[in-house]
């Protein structure tokens, strides 16, 4: 866009500045001339602006805005939160990949217009595009791309409720992710596993998934994974209303959310801790780790997290 405004200016500056001199010219000087020289300069004249016209026009109207350049001003409209703009941005950058046969742009623009559906709760049209960035990258045999894709897929299912269908794109992921050998990904579809298993009321394949989660991020010395993952599975055990074993998985995910210098993630940690020791009867304990978590937040200047924090201790922090 800012080539295109460029060039008009530009061309427009010339021509105004030819024009206005011949004019200029033609002017001062026409009186003083013979007769043939005068038609000779007034012929000239309309030539040249016939010729800067047609010039003009030639040349903008071959400038297109290019993919990339619609996918740039797409992001920019995400990053100012204007969901409308971008997504037109967005379609504009898949027309141009399409007519350019850009592959790759096609594969990043489908993604991305599926991911922008999801935030609009448009579940069918993010479906339709994350089904064709889905057979690109499997065309392209990226499987990387494969495995974000299945997991979006997957999180779906479990929003329109469907834990069968899940628990296949997750697994299909898993295949993926085990045969590149790529132990982030495989950590990271044992936790949704473990989390969906979780859900569906199978604690021993959830604890079985957290385990094998488990020993992958240590072995990878992946600090906030092991963290996140006790986190989680402190609440696998708060469902089951074990005390202990709960309290114990947020004491650890706090320690290493500290360790890796998170303390808004510590703040969330420590305010599942108050409602561990709440539900349990233990008004004391649970008023201090509102407290702690409330300091926390305060830390990071998290105010709608302070306000929400409040009114869920309600008279416990009076």
């Amino acid at each position: 866009m800012a080539r295109f405004f460029y060039i008009f200016f530009n061309k427009v500056f010339i021509a105004l500045y030819v024009l206005i001199n011949y004019i200029r010219y033609f002017f001062s000087h026409i009186k003083t001339l013979p007769s043939k020289t005068r038609t000779f300069i007034g012929s000239a004249l309309i030539l040249i602006i016939m010729i800067s016209m047609l010039t003009y026009f030639i040349d903008t109207s071959s400038i297109k805005v290019s993919g990339n350049d619609n996918l740039n001003n797409a992001y920019d409209q995400l990053n100012k939160n204007r969901l409308n703009p971008a997504y037109d941005s967005f379609m504009k950058a898949l027309k141009a990949f399409d007519e350019d046969k850009n592959i790759r742009g096609i594969y990043l623009t489908s993604e991305h217009l599926g991911d922008l559906e999801i935030s609009r709760n448009n579940i069918m049209n993010a479906l339709t595009h994350y089904d064709r960035a889905l057979n690109i990258a499997q065309d392209m045999d990226y499987p990387q791309g494969q495995i974000n894709l299945l997991i979006k897929y997957a999180k779906i299912k479990i929003k329109l409720n469907r834990p069968n269908a899940a628990r296949i794109h997750y697994n299909d992921a898993l295949k993926i992710a085990q045969t590149i050998n790529s132990p982030k990904s495989i950590s990271t579809l044992y936790t949704y596993i473990g989390n969906l298993e979780r859900e569906g009321g199978n604690p021993e394949k959830a604890r079985d998934a957290y385990q094998n989660a488990l020993e992958i991020y240590r072995a990878d010395n992946d600090v906030l994974g092991e963290a996140n993952l006790h986190w989680n599975i402190g609440y696998l055990e708060f469902t089951l209303k074990n005390h202990d074993a709960a309290l114990q998985s947020y004491q650890l995910a706090r320690s290493l959310f500290q360790q890796s210098k998170d303390p808004l993630n510590e703040a969330h940690v420590v305010k599942y801790m108050a409602r561990l020791e709440n539900n349990f009867g233990n008004k004391i304990k649970s008023t201090t780790y509102y407290r702690q978590a409330e300091t926390l937040y305060q830390a990071v200047g998290n105010t709608d997290q302070i306000t929400a924090l409040r009114s869920e201790a309600g008279q416990l922090l009076l």
